[in-house]
């Protein structure tokens, strides 16, 4: 057996690993008038976490792009926000990519999958 598959079991012998989850979350919002508002997105989930040793504690990483503030940063599932500025007569939108790092109580991590994230804001004057 490999070494990075060892490192990767729990006390059972069954590797910790996360199925499933969300792969992209989106939000948008109008605003009248040029300005900053913020945008939150629909709730981004890990999946479905196996194996390794119980609790699992996670933890939402930004991985690239814009930056995002993930609102529940330590549970197996949030929601994202980002201020947004437009002008008027203008839409802009930001997006960035996170996934959720799942450890298990024998301090051995998997991830979920990457997770793009994007927030519009449109001036609707």
């Amino acid at each position: 057996m490999s070494g990075i598959m060892m490192a990767l079991m729990g006390a059972s012998g069954i590797p910790l690993s996360v199925s499933g989850g969300s792969t992209s979350v989106s939000g948008s919002s109008t605003i009248l008038g040029a300005g900053t508002k913020t945008v939150t997105t629909s709730s981004a989930s890990v999946g479905t976490v196996s194996g390794g040793s119980t609790p699992y504690s996670y933890l939402w990483e930004y991985v690239s792009g814009d930056s995002f503030t993930p609102n529940t940063s330590t549970s197996s599932s949030t929601t994202f926000s980002r201020n947004i500025t437009v002008a008027a007569g203008e839409s802009v939108t930001a997006t960035g990519v996170y996934r959720c790092r799942v450890t298990d109580a024998a301090s051995r991590v998997a991830y979920g999958p990457d997770c793009t994230v994007s927030a519009t804001l449109t001036e609707t004057s």
